[in-house]
């Protein structure tokens, strides 16, 4: 029988954040060297028996010990009714790097499949909490735990790696074990991940609309310049990697010659799942609309999904304005009213799944609307117009909550 004397931690993803250091021993905590426990547990996935060795050098707390393992997270550690694997809001799956920190530099350890298993629980319970951040926070701290190991247990068989450097001044790099879920689905082969992070990009057309999924991952919208009368394009971009997925793709629209399909704004949804964009055609309508009758219109708006995951992109509805957001609870798409049959220009709702469009119950802009945003706190959103009133609406009672205008001197009150 032997005790260890030892620290959890846990390195994993969430539905929101990108891979990060979830959990990490205390006196890491206070010393602000969480980020070594990313950078350092790397490897690929391990059975059942076998757990990795590391040992990292030069610290601010000095020499440490990590024995890990590597898993794909579990449906049921979210949902314990739950099965299958757990995968992220873009469908990928996401690995559990789970294991012990030990200070100083043990050689000589004898730990089993059992020790490891003791702390599992407590990892479970942390990564729930975790699962739910939607930006970025300290690590859980954890105390000082110790494992009695016993000579009956069925003992661990290990990996030994290199020793990792902490003072090294390199820049980390992804992890073997982290790199296939941060890949996309298409091919990669040329993916370079040896690559510095992005500090700067030039791109060909105007960088018209930018959205954060993760702290490494954007969705950029470029419109065509004249410089770049064709690149007109939604794409997603990883920041450590510089792979760009393309999204959704305009077309050159040339007046009289060619029905092209113009992007004109998107926004992402609230569950960071799909994008909505709003879309004009010289002629026609869009391929999959059912709302307009006739096969000839001219300039019509139309409003599509698209999904991250199978790259579908379903019209939600044709008609209205580009001005698009979206409520927080991704039941209603929020559209500027074109003012054809009114003498006020009123936001309407749209059901995202039904395509129904829903007008508000009172109130109104008497000039163009130019702005839509939707809270992330409540389900409201708020809309201005040209003549420099701000008015706020509610998506669950459909009517107007409050306006304000901004005058010639100073703002007037609620």
């Amino acid at each position: 029988m032997s005790e260890i004397h030892c620290w959890r931690f846990l390195v994993s993803r969430s539905q929101f954040l990108g891979y990060r250091t979830v959990v990490a021993p205390d006196f890491m905590c206070q010393a602000n060297i969480t980020s070594l426990l990313a950078k350092s547990a790397e490897g690929d996935l391990t059975n059942e028996n076998n757990a990795y060795y590391r040992e990292i050098h030069g610290s601010k707390t000095g020499d440490l010990t990590l024995i890990y393992r590597i898993g794909e997270a579990q449906a049921n550690y979210i949902n314990t009714e739950a099965d299958g694997l757990l995968k992220d809001s873009f469908g990928r799956e996401i690995f559990f790097i789970e294991g012990i920190v030990v200070k100083g530099l043990q050689s000589s350890f004898s730990l089993s499949v059992e020790d490891l298993e003791s702390i599992h629980d407590d990892l479970i319970n942390d990564y729930r909490e975790f699962w739910e951040w939607v930006s970025p926070q300290p690590p859980i701290a954890s105390e000082l735990n110790t494992i009695v190991s016993t000579t009956n247990n069925s003992k661990l068989d290990f990996l030994d790696l290199e020793p990792y450097i902490a003072d090294n001044k390199q820049k980390s790099t992804l992890t073997k074990a982290i790199k296939p879920a941060l890949e996309f689905k298409q091919n990669t082969s040329n993916l370079k991940v040896n690559q510095p992070p992005i500090d700067e990009r030039q791109f060909k057309g105007e960088v018209n609309q930018c959205f954060w999924l993760s702290e490494i991952e954007l969705i950029i919208y470029i419109r065509p310049s004249s410089h770049s009368p064709h690149d007109h394009k939604v794409f997603r971009l990883n920041t450590n990697t510089k792979y760009e997925e393309n999204l959704i793709k305009g077309d050159l629209v040339v007046p009289f010659f060619r029905s092209g399909r113009s992007i004109e704004r998107i926004c992402l949804s609230s569950d960071r799942k799909s994008i909505i964009s709003s879309n004009r055609k010289l002629w026609g309508k869009d391929k999959s609309s059912n709302h307009l009758g006739k096969e000839i219109s001219l300039r019509p708006c139309f409003l599509n999904s698209f999904n991250f995951f199978d790259k579908s992109e379903p019209l939600i509805y044709e008609g209205g304005d580009e001005l698009i957001a979206v409520s927080k609870d991704f039941k209603w798409l929020i559209n500027a009213n074109d003012n054809t049959f009114s003498p006020l220009f009123s936001p309407a709702l749209i059901d995202i799944k039904s395509g129904d469009k829903t007008s508000m119950s009172s109130g109104g802009h008497t000039k163009k609307i130019t702005c839509l945003s939707s809270s992330f706190y409540d389900n409201v959103f708020a809309s201005g117009d040209e003549s420099g009133f701000l008015r706020l609406w509610n998506c669950d009672t459909f009517d107007l909550v409050v306006q304000k205008t901004h005058g010639s001197l100073k703002m007037r009150q609620w």
